[in-house]
Protein backbone atom coordinates (compact mmCIF):
# COMPACT_ATOMS: atom_id res chain seq x y z
CA UNK A 1 0.00 0.00 0.00
CA UNK A 2 1.34 3.59 -1.22
CA UNK A 3 0.29 6.64 1.10
CA UNK A 4 1.28 9.59 0.52
CA UNK A 5 2.04 12.19 3.25
CA UNK A 6 -0.19 15.28 3.70
CA UNK A 7 1.18 18.26 2.93
CA UNK A 8 1.72 20.88 5.97
CA UNK A 9 0.47 23.04 5.93
CA UNK A 10 -2.56 21.39 3.99
CA UNK A 11 -4.11 23.40 1.39
CA UNK A 12 -6.79 26.41 1.42
CA UNK A 13 -9.57 24.69 0.87
CA UNK A 14 -8.60 21.54 2.82
CA UNK A 15 -7.87 24.11 5.95
CA UNK A 16 -11.22 25.61 5.80
CA UNK A 17 -12.75 22.07 6.10
CA UNK A 18 -11.09 21.44 8.60
CA UNK A 19 -12.20 24.83 10.55
CA UNK A 20 -15.57 24.28 9.44
CA UNK A 21 -15.48 20.55 11.54
CA UNK A 22 -13.18 22.11 14.26
CA UNK A 23 -15.83 25.07 14.72
CA UNK A 24 -19.28 23.56 14.48
CA UNK A 25 -18.24 20.17 15.94
CA UNK A 26 -15.30 19.42 18.05
CA UNK A 27 -15.40 22.95 19.76
CA UNK A 28 -19.50 22.74 20.02
CA UNK A 29 -18.91 19.48 22.04
CA UNK A 30 -16.23 20.45 24.15
CA UNK A 31 -18.30 23.91 25.27
CA UNK A 32 -21.52 21.76 25.76
CA UNK A 33 -19.84 19.01 28.00
CA UNK A 34 -18.11 22.27 29.61
CA UNK A 35 -21.20 24.04 30.34
CA UNK A 36 -23.03 20.97 31.65
CA UNK A 37 -20.20 20.51 34.60
CA UNK A 38 -21.24 23.99 35.46
CA UNK A 39 -25.22 23.16 35.65
CA UNK A 40 -23.90 19.76 37.64
CA UNK A 41 -21.87 21.65 40.27
CA UNK A 42 -24.30 21.24 42.97
CA UNK A 43 -25.15 17.72 42.08
CA UNK A 44 -21.22 17.23 42.74
CA UNK A 45 -20.67 19.88 45.68
CA UNK A 46 -23.63 17.68 47.46
CA UNK A 47 -22.04 14.13 46.87
CA UNK A 48 -20.81 12.52 50.44
CA UNK A 49 -17.26 11.72 48.36
CA UNK A 50 -14.61 13.84 50.11
CA UNK A 51 -12.88 15.76 46.83
CA UNK A 52 -15.09 15.20 43.89
CA UNK A 53 -15.12 18.86 42.68
CA UNK A 54 -11.54 18.90 43.40
CA UNK A 55 -10.76 15.65 41.54
CA UNK A 56 -12.90 17.11 38.45
CA UNK A 57 -11.66 20.58 39.01
CA UNK A 58 -7.76 19.18 37.87
CA UNK A 59 -9.59 17.17 34.98
CA UNK A 60 -11.38 20.20 33.77
CA UNK A 61 -7.73 21.59 33.32
CA UNK A 62 -6.10 19.13 32.29
CA UNK A 63 -8.75 18.80 29.36
CA UNK A 64 -8.26 22.40 28.71
CA UNK A 65 -4.16 21.51 28.09
CA UNK A 66 -5.25 18.92 25.99
CA UNK A 67 -7.39 20.51 24.17
CA UNK A 68 -4.68 23.71 23.69
CA UNK A 69 -2.07 21.34 22.18
CA UNK A 70 -4.97 20.55 19.49
CA UNK A 71 -5.33 24.21 18.71
CA UNK A 72 -1.29 25.01 18.29
CA UNK A 73 -1.35 21.24 16.34
CA UNK A 74 -4.22 22.39 14.29
CA UNK A 75 -3.12 25.66 13.50
CA UNK A 76 0.25 24.76 12.43
CA UNK A 77 -1.32 23.04 9.88
CA UNK A 78 -2.90 25.85 7.83
CA UNK A 79 -1.96 27.84 6.01
CA UNK A 80 -0.98 31.62 7.45
CA UNK A 81 -4.03 33.17 6.10
CA UNK A 82 -6.40 31.05 8.35
CA UNK A 83 -4.44 30.54 11.27
CA UNK A 84 -5.88 34.09 12.50
CA UNK A 85 -9.41 32.17 12.56
CA UNK A 86 -8.18 29.48 14.50
CA UNK A 87 -6.71 32.47 17.24
CA UNK A 88 -9.80 34.44 17.13
CA UNK A 89 -12.65 32.36 16.83
CA UNK A 90 -11.73 28.95 17.81
CA UNK A 91 -9.24 29.86 20.76
CA UNK A 92 -11.12 32.33 22.10
CA UNK A 93 -14.40 30.22 22.60
CA UNK A 94 -13.10 27.09 23.92
CA UNK A 95 -10.76 29.65 26.53
CA UNK A 96 -13.99 31.33 27.23
CA UNK A 97 -15.73 27.98 28.35
CA UNK A 98 -12.39 26.63 29.77
CA UNK A 99 -12.75 29.93 31.93
CA UNK A 100 -15.90 29.50 33.33
CA UNK A 101 -15.76 25.73 34.32
CA UNK A 102 -12.54 26.50 35.88
CA UNK A 103 -13.77 29.56 37.82
CA UNK A 104 -17.00 27.44 38.63
CA UNK A 105 -14.86 25.00 39.65
CA UNK A 106 -12.23 26.73 41.60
Amino acid sequence: MNHKETPIPVSESDGQMLLSLSLDDLTTDVIDVLAGLIESKVVFDDTPVDGVTTLLLQDIKNLQTSTDAWVVALNSTLPAILQPQVRDELQFELNSAFGAAIEAYS
